[in-house]
């Protein structure tokens, strides 16, 4: 008992058949794992590796020598690493850390923390989105280059970042206005500018801070117009109705008092209206956007217009403040409206650009919904969102069965060899990975796909319907007729997309009408018109197309090639083919083999070369 609370217990030498050891050998052995309760905790552990974790409360917790791991939790808590190489997560709240002696990491989490490494001793700090503001105190001295602390920013490029200078000190914007890394006296002490600053796309030293300072542009009291370069910069309207163009770069413009016009430009921007009726328009880029709680402001997008966030609310009881959010050139029945958690989120223009509103449905922030929603074809409010909302149906790991409504949904089967059914209204059906069978019913449904998604099935029965690839150009993939089906194959091993019936009668009906790629779009009427090029197998096929124009290529084997009325090319390919035109100016190539070849009806073309 009380072996490791007094000193006195320990008097022991612990013999075994191959060691003795004694008290201090296993005080350096051993690792103790220390938690706190709910309370505010004061906790301290050994010479020795420790994990101590504080719980909720105000905690304290001290390693000393070890190389220890020191969890805050929730809670404003202090955490000092002592001696040795230690681990510091300050969890929630507003922390302060200090690591002591030895190569300490040092996570804030989020909440406006004060983190001190040690001088002079590299160490790591670590930050990603929502971290909070917080502080920095530590440096090395510029040719100390082996003693620099870095300084990591995850999920951050170093292009996007705006660094500011504030009298003596450096301030850095990774992750948009509310997060902050501020670093005291950088500009003032040599020793204050000892760090690395790690980013996604590049690390950066001293020289790229100097080079790239965000530009400060300020107004007066009068009616300004500031126009920004291409360069991030910060743009101050001052008093009066000032216009604010930010132009290239991830600008932060700032209209202060009066009725202001703020037009972010390309990039990612922040736009702030400050009082007054102001009109922002965040441009090109993923921008953020506060008008001005409980005044009256306007936010206009258009097609192209990126993934912005709107921070706004007005009175539920005073509609005459309520903010105008303006899709132009969008319609209302055409627009997807989204809840996400508590958030409501847009996509008025496609799958690219979306406008959330967060914090939209909280029941207990009700003047959190105090917008107008204006479109060409109607004017929407809070009902209106409610009617239309498109529901989120997801699946997880496992093979999943889920089945839509007659309301428009996103139905998601996570990984697993899912069936998904849209049943009515205008579906999203995203697969993921596993080999899926989806069926989107009636409505103009949207079947999503990305590389790695596996061998999918799509049976679609009527609308205007569309499949979607995220990350697949159009040159990647290729088409093959199998029966009456449409096999999509080529573009990432192992996986392909077989439409069922997409051959059947006519070529107009039972099929997908869009063909949505990365870099360009291939509707069924490009097909009609241009031809749709098919390729045949490495064995002995047999494809028969009279219901469409094609492009066919037999490629290996002793090859049928068949086609009907249209304008058509016929390639057999290696092998004893048979080529068969029907009607229509076709051409035919035989390829290498013994082939014959029958054009039919209309002027057709032979095409022969030496070994054919």
């Amino acid at each position: 008992p009380d072996y490791f609370n007094a000193d006195i217990r320990r008097g022991f030498n612990l013999i075994f058949e191959d060691r003795t050891i004694s008290a201090q050998d296993i005080i350096n052995e051993i690792t103790f794992t220390l938690n706190g309760d709910d309370g505010d905790n004061f906790i301290h552990g050994w010479n020795t590796k420790d994990i101590i974790s504080g719980g909720k409360g105000n905690d304290t917790l001290y390693g000393y020598a070890g190389d220890d791991e020191l969890y805050g939790d929730e809670g404003n808590d202090t955490l000092y690493g002592g001696d040795g190489n230690d681990i510091l997560a300050g969890g929630d709240g507003d922390d302060y850390l200090e690591g002591g002696s030895g190569y300490d990491i040092l996570i804030g989490g989020p909440g406006n923390d004060t983190l001190k490494g040690g001088n002079q001793e590299k160490d790591r700090y670590e930050f990603e989105a929502g971290h909070g503001q917080d502080i920095i105190y530590d440096g090395a001295y510029s040719y100390e280059t082996n003693r620099h602390d870095d300084v990591v920013f995850k999920g951050a490029r170093f292009a996007d970042t705006q660094f500011i200078r504030s009298g003596n000190d450096l301030i850095i914007k990774a992750y948009g206005i509310s997060d902050s890394v501020t670093l005291p006296n950088y500009f003032k002490e040599d020793i204050r500018r000892g760090f690395n600053f790690i980013f996604e796309d590049k690390t950066a030293g001293e020289e790229d801070i100097k080079n790239n300072l965000t530009p400060i542009l300020n107004g007066d009291d009068d009616d300004n117009v500031i126009t920004g370069s291409s360069k991030h910069e910060i743009i101050n309207g001052g008093k009066g109705n000032d216009t604010l163009y930010g132009n290239a770069g991830n600008d932060i413009l700032n209209g202060d008092e009066g009725d202001d016009t703020l037009d972010g430009g390309d990039d990612n921007d922040i736009l702030i209206g400050g009082p007054g009726y102001d009109i922002l328009i965040g441009g090109r880029g993923n921008d953020q956007l506060y008008g001005g709680d409980y005044e009256k402001d306007r936010y206009e997008f258009e097609a192209g217009h990126g993934q912005d966030i709107i921070n706004d609310a007005a009175s539920s009881s005073e509609k005459n403040t309520f903010n105008d959010v303006v899709f132009k050139d969008a319609l209302f029945a055409d627009a997807q409206f989204i809840r996400s958690g508590t958030d409501l989120i847009i996509k008025a223009y496609g799958s690219s650009d979306s406008v959330t509103l967060p914090d939209y449905f909280n029941v207990n922030n009700v003047n959190s919904r105090g917008f107008n929603f204006i479109f060409e074809d109607k004017t929407a409010d809070e009902k209106d969102i409610i009617n239309n909302l498109m529901l989120i149906l997801n699946g997880d790991d496992n093979d999943n069965v889920i089945t839509g409504s007659s309301n428009n949904e996103i139905i998601d089967g996570g990984a697993g060899n899912d069936k998904l059914y849209g049943f009515q209204g205008d579906d999203i059906l995203i697969g993921g990975e596993g080999n899926d069978y989806m069926e989107g019913g009636y409505g103009n449904d949207t079947y999503v796909f990305a590389k790695g998604h596996g061998q999918d099935t799509i049976y679609e029965a009527s609308g205007n319907d569309t499949i979607q690839f995220t990350d697949v150009n159009f040159s990647e993939v290729k088409f093959r007729k199998e029966s009456n089906d449409l096999i999509i194959y080529g573009y990432n091993e192992n996986d392909s997309i077989r439409v069922e019936n997409f051959f059947y009668g006519s070529f107009d009906s039972n099929v997908i009408e869009n063909f949505v790629f990365k870099d360009q779009t291939i509707t069924l009427a490009d097909f009609r018109k241009n031809g749709m090029q098919l390729f045949g197998t490495s064995g002995d096929d047999i494809i028969t197309l009279t219901n469409g124009r094609a492009l066919i290529y037999g490629g290996d084997g002793n090859d049928t090639i068949t086609t009907g009325s249209t304008n058509d090319v016929l390639d057999g390919g290696a092998g004893d083919d048979k080529l068969y035109g029907y009607q229509g100016d076709d051409i035919l190539i035989g390829g290498e083999g013994n082939d014959y070849m029958e054009g039919g009806y209309g002027n057709d073309t032979y095409v022969f070369a030496k070994g054919h």
